[in-house]
């Protein structure tokens, strides 16, 4: 059914981002060293990787998200909106995953999961 209007979606999606990108504030990231080649290297932003935040297609959330092009088809079905920010930094993209996911479960968004995967 038609509960709620596009609208809501858009304010939904803002708030959520705004959750993320609060949760990357706080988080104090553990950089990482690297040794190798007798080499050592400081990796700042901690563990290298991604994360997805994933929720099925055939809602209305869903579909909304993807005709903004917010997300696109997972692999395995549903949707995925892909973490591109914050360089390769694994940790920061999960925090913000996962406080973008809280969000929108709080919202009443259901089937959202976080995946994510060092690279």
């Amino acid at each position: 059914g038609k509960a709620m209007a596009t609208k809501d979606y858009a304010s939904e999606w803002a708030r959520a981002d705004e959750a993320g990108r609060k949760a990357v504030d706080r988080l104090h990231v553990e950089p990482m060293t690297v040794i190798g080649n007798d080499k050592v290297y400081h990796v700042e932003g901690g563990a290298c990787g991604f994360a997805s935040v994933r929720f099925p297609g055939n809602s209305g959330f869903g579909r909304w998200a993807k005709a903004e092009g917010h997300a696109s088809k997972a692999y395995g079905g549903g949707l995925m909106f892909w973490i591109s920010g914050y360089g390769q930094s694994m940790q920061r993209k999960v925090a913000y995953a996962n406080a973008f996911a809280y969000s929108l479960m709080m919202d009443g968004i259901e089937g959202v999961r976080v995946e994510s995967m060092m690279d």
